[in-house]
């Protein structure tokens, strides 16, 4: 038995997710992002939820249409990037989370 086999397969849209980190699960019921571990497929590996935040004040606007940030809107983030699900377009956006560890000694 792996790892994955705890973890239930949703597939999720932008409209799966509504404000303030909730989302509707594969069974029409309202969850909690957060309160299962999740595993969010990004790059050909599953990358697992770490946390949800305010998607204002770190978006001024969707990265792909410019549409606004409603409120309750979260970020998903993993350990390797961010989600976006963007309302207005009602697109997952993804972005690779980039470190710099130059000058780090």
């Amino acid at each position: 038995m792996d790892d994955e086999t705890k973890y239930t397969q949703h597939i999720m849209t932008a409209k799966s997710f509504l404000p303030h980190g909730k989302y509707v699960n594969g069974n029409g019921d309202v969850d909690e992002l957060g309160r299962e571990p999740m595993l969010i497929p990004f790059k050909g590996s599953n990358r697992e939820l770490l946390a949800v935040v305010p998607a204002e004040g770190i978006l001024e606007c969707c990265p792909l249409c410019e549409g606004d940030i409603h409120e309750g809107a979260i970020v998903v983030i993993t350990d390797s990037h961010n989600l976006f699900p963007c309302w207005e377009c009602n697109k997952l956006v993804e972005q690779l989370i980039e470190i710099d560890l130059d000058g780090l000694e």
